[in-house]
Order: structure tokens, then C-alpha cells, then sequence
């Protein structure tokens, strides 16, 4: 059962629709945004929390969402993942899966998860790309 624990989150502005997207990766834009993490394997700002539903400007269509930067988190698979296995974002969804050479890490899986399940998983990321 996917249980998430102590840790660190922060209140970010949506870059575009992440609707549909909790627990998944995103990625920290220059203008301070936050996206769906959409390259397989790249460096990654944290786990969505929410749905990104709270608006903050009606105007400008801008909303407000929860990453958690730091600690023990749910994440959403996108494959198959081993307990313990380093995982990575995919290609597209933000979903997380495990981590091949060249990867950047951005947790540990806590428990075992197939495609589409809530897992939990520990925020780790390293500076570097994993390495076999």
C-alpha cells in the first residue's frame, strides 16, 4: 500500500495542464514554472502532489500545485518496478519506471508497483545520472 511520509513540498505555479498527473514528475522551468517531466530520464524537480486545479490568476489561466521536493513521497509507475530499483521519469507521462545508465535518479522504490500503480518511494536526486 502506498503510503507517502515526512517531507518537503512546495507551492508552485503550473506551466501547463497537469490535470490527471498526480504523482508524477516534474520539471522546473526558467521562468520559474513547473511542467510534466516529458524526456525519458532527465533531471527532474519533484513529485506533483495535487491535481494543479487551484487557480491563482483567472486571467493569465494560471494555477497552483504542491510538489514535493524532498522525502517519502507516492509516485505513480510507468512500468513494472522493483522495490529498492532507482527510478527515473519516462518519456512522456511524468510516470515514474527504473532508472537505466545515463538516467537521473530521482528516488528509490520502497515497494513493488506495476504499470499505473501508486507507489511509495524516497526523493533522492542526485546531481549526476545513474551509472550501472
Amino acid at each position: 500500500m502506498a503510503t507517502s511520509g515526512l517531507g518537503t513540498d512546495r507551492s508552485m505555479v503550473a506551466g501547463g495542464t497537469l490535470t490527471a498527473s498526480q504523482y508524477c514528475a516534474v520539471t522546473l522551468e526558467t521562468d520559474g514554472t513547473v511542467i510534466l517531466a516529458n524526456n525519458q530520464g532527465e533531471r527532474t524537480f519533484g513529485i506533483l502532489q495535487d491535481d494543479a486545479s487551484v487557480t491563482i490568476n483567472s486571467t493569465a489561466g494560471t494555477n497552483g500545485c504542491t510538489i514535493r521536493i524532498a522525502g517519502i513521497t507516492k509516485a505513480k509507475a510507468g512500468g513494472i518496478i522493483a522495490c529498492g530499483a532507482r527510478c527515473t521519469n519516462s518519456a512522456t507521462t511524468g510516470a515514474l519506471e527504473t532508472a537505466a545508465s545515463g538516467d537521473f535518479v530521482i528516488g528509490i522504490a520502497l515497494e513493488y508497483a506495476a504499470s499505473g500503480d501508486v507507489f511509495s518511494m524516497l526523493i533522492v536526486q542526485p546531481e549526476t545520472p545513474f551509472v550501472t
